[in-house]
């Protein structure tokens, strides 16, 4: 069964809690997190599905130059934005944070998240934003995210926002 939710004028918050419960109460085994102003590949969710990973994102970029990547490791206790290329394992990396724009989650992340937040699994917390927050608490319950490096979401906004901009931004430093 595929099913879509448009929550229009909702808190982007209260809209994936929201997602999240109805998932979890209807039994759903996957939840893919794609915001509205995303310009995804075709394949998308077959690619994300294919990795067989519970909690994998694609690549997505900020729309404002420098055009970093919304995908961060921890370090030192903070978050350090970095451009996932594929390793010698192949296109699925690890990473501590991505912003949720095009994520695709298993219920048993949803659950573990659940039960760790108290029904609460996206929040602000101080400067931390709901899709960091949600990464934070996945990853206090063991579960690693990943990323598909081969997949980049375009970010639309005046214009498509993919790759080839960062590299082009990053050449001109």
């Amino acid at each position: 069964m595929v099913t879509t939710q448009i929550l229009p004028r909702t808190h982007v918050v209260t809209a994936r809690n929201l997602i999240a419960a109805e998932a979890r109460a209807g039994g759903i085994d996957w939840v893919l997190w794609l915001d509205d102003d995303m310009a995804p590949p075709a394949d998308l969710l077959e690619r994300l599905h294919g990795t067989a990973r519970p909690f994998v994102g694609a690549v997505a970029y900020r729309r404002e130059p420098p055009f970093q990547p919304c995908v961060a490791r921890i370090v030192e206790n903070r978050a350090e934005p970095f451009d996932p290329e594929p390793g010698p394992d192949g296109p699925v990396v690890p990473a501590d944070l991505t912003g949720f724009a095009c994520v695709l989650t298993h219920r048993s992340v949803l659950d573990a998240v659940w039960q760790r937040t108290d029904g609460r699994p996206f929040a602000l917390v101080g400067d931390v934003g709901e899709d960091f927050h949600f990464c934070l608490q996945a990853r206090k319950a063991g579960i690693q995210l990943h990323i598909l490096s081969d997949c980049v979401v375009g970010h639309a906004g005046d214009l498509i926002v993919g790759r080839e901009h960062r590299l082009a931004a990053l050449a001109a430093e």
